[in-house]
C-alpha cells in the first residue's frame, strides 16, 4: 500500500513541484498551504508522515507540530521540518517540540526521498514495538486483574458469611457495618467490570483501520451541572467534598454523556486517591479552538517527566509508578480509559506534574450543530 505524504508549504509553486515529484517517486500525497489547512486535513487523510515548512501564515510548523502532539490519533506521526533559516535556534525550537528531521532549503528530492523513507521505516519499528507492549498488556492482566477482582469478592464474601452465620449475636449497628462493607466492595467490582467493558468497546472503535474521530450522535447540553455532579459524586466517596474547590463554565459537547462521565470521574478518583486529607482538589474549565477542557489539579506526590511521557506513549499499556513502594489498589486502567475516551473524539490529553502539584487535562469537542 502507498504511504500517504502530507505536504504542508505556503509557497503554491513549490507545493505542486514537490507534489508531483512525491507523486513520481511512488507517493500518495495531500497538500496544504498552512497548518491550520493541514490540521482539517489530517484526520480525513490520516497522512503516514507530514513535511512542513516552519515560517507560513495563519499557523507556522511549530504551532501545527505543538497541536499534532495534543491528538492521540497524531501522537506518533513522523514531521520533517522544512525551512530557509536553517539556524540553531529554529532547529532547537522544532526537536524540542518533537520533530523527526529537519531538511534546509532548497531541499535536494533525493535527500529528502532518503529522509522520508527512513522516517517510515523507523516508524513500522516503532509500531511491531507497540505490538509488542500490547502482549505485556495481556501478562499484565492475567497477573493483576485475578487479585482485582479477588479482592471485593473476599470483601462480600467475608460480610456475607459473617452476618449468615452469626446474625443472632450482631447487633444492629454491627450488621450496618458489615452491609457497608458488602456495598463498597460490590460497588468496586462494578467499577471495575464497567470499566473493562468500556475499554473493550472504545479500544473496539479505535483499532478499526478506517478510525477517524466520532461525533455524538446526540449533543450533550448543561456540561457544567453534569461535571460537577460527577466530582462531587466521587469525593463524596472520600468524604472530601468540602476539598474541591470548582469554576466550571457551561458548554455543549460533542460527546457521549457516559464518556465524559466515565473520564471526568476517572481522573479525579486519581486527583483524589493521590492527594492528602483536607488539600485542596481544583476543578476548571477553558474553551481553547472548539476545545472544551477541564484542568484537574491536585496536591501531593507528583509524576517524574520520564512517568509523564510513558502516559503520553500511544495506546497499548496501563500502568501503575512505584506500585511496590506506594500501596495502590487498581489495575491502573483509569488514565488509559480515559485517554482512549479523549482519541475516540480526537480530543485533548496533557499532564503537567512537579513533586508537589498535578494537573491533568482533559478536552471535548464543542458542538457545532447547534
Amino acid at each position: 500500500m502507498k504511504k500517504n505524504i502530507m505536504l504542508v508549504e505556503d509557497n503554491e509553486r513549490l507545493r505542486k513541484n514537490m507534489l508531483f515529484m512525491l507523486e513520481r517517486q511512488g507517493f500518495e500525497t495531500t497538500g496544504a498551504e498552512n497548518g491550520k489547512e493541514a490540521l482539517a486535513l489530517v484526520k480525513e487523510k490520516k497522512p503516514d508522515l507530514i513535511v512542513s515548512d516552519i515560517m507560513m501564515p495563519d499557523m507556522d510548523g511549530h504551532a501545527l507540530l505543538t497541536a499534532l502532539r495534543t491528538m492521540e490519533t497524531m501522537l506518533t506521526i513522523p514531521v520533517v521540518f522544512l525551512t530557509a533559516k536553517g539556524s540553531a535556534n529554529d532547529i532547537r525550537i522544532g526537536m524540542l517540540l518533537g520533530a523527526d528531521d529537519y531538511l534546509v532549503k532548497p531541499v535536494d528530492l533525493e535527500e529528502l526521498v532518503k529522509v522520508i523513507n527512513t522516517r517510515l521505516e523507523k516508524h513500522e519499528r516503532q509500531q511491531m514495538n507497540l505490538t509488542a507492549k500490547t502482549e505485556t498488556v495481556q501478562r499484565h492482566l492475567m497477573a493483576v486483574l485475578p487479585h482485582e477482582l479477588r479482592t471485593p469478592l473476599s470483601g462480600i464474601i467475608g460480610a456475607a458469611t459473617l452476618i449468615q452465620s452469626d446474625i443472632a449475636n450482631l447487633s444492629k449497628a454491627e450488621i450496618i457495618e458489615l452491609n457497608e462493607c458488602v456495598l463498597t466492595s460490590a460497588h468496586r467490582l462494578a467499577r471495575i467490570t464497567e470499566n473493562f467493558l468500556l475499554y473493550g468497546d472504545v479500544r473496539l472503535r479505535l483499532d478499526k483501520p478506517d478510525f477517524v474521530p466520532i461525533v455524538a450522535d446526540k449533543p450533550l447540553t448543561n456540561a457544567q451541572s453534569l461535571l460537577r455532579e460527577v466530582v462531587e459524586s466521587v469525593a463524596g466517596g472520600f468524604s472530601r467534598i468540602h476539598d474541591l474547590e470548582i469554576v466550571l463554565h457551561d458548554a455543549t459537547l460533542g460527546a457521549e454523556q457516559v464518556h465524559v462521565e466515565r473520564a471526568i470521574s476517572e481522573i479525579c478518583l486519581n486527583a483524589l486517591m493521590f492527594s492528602p486529607m483536607q488539600t485542596k482538589v481544583r476543578i476548571s474549565s477553558r474553551v481553547v479552538d472548539e476545545m472544551y477542557i477541564v484542568d484537574i489539579t491536585n496536591v501531593g506526590r507528583g509524576m517524574t517527566e520520564a512517568q509523564i511521557q510513558v502516559l503520553k506513549q500511544p495506546l497499548t499499556t496501563f500502568v501503575q509508578f512505584d506500585r511496590n513502594f506506594f500501596e495502590q489498589q487498581g489495575t491502573g486502567l483509569g488514565l488509559t480509559l480515559t485517554r482512549c475516551i479523549i482519541a475516540l473524539y480526537g480530543g485533548f490529553f496533557d499532564i503537567v506534574s512537579d513533586k508537589m502539584q498535578t494537573t491533568v487535562s482533559i478536552g471535548f469537542p464543542i458542538d457545532k450543530s447547534s
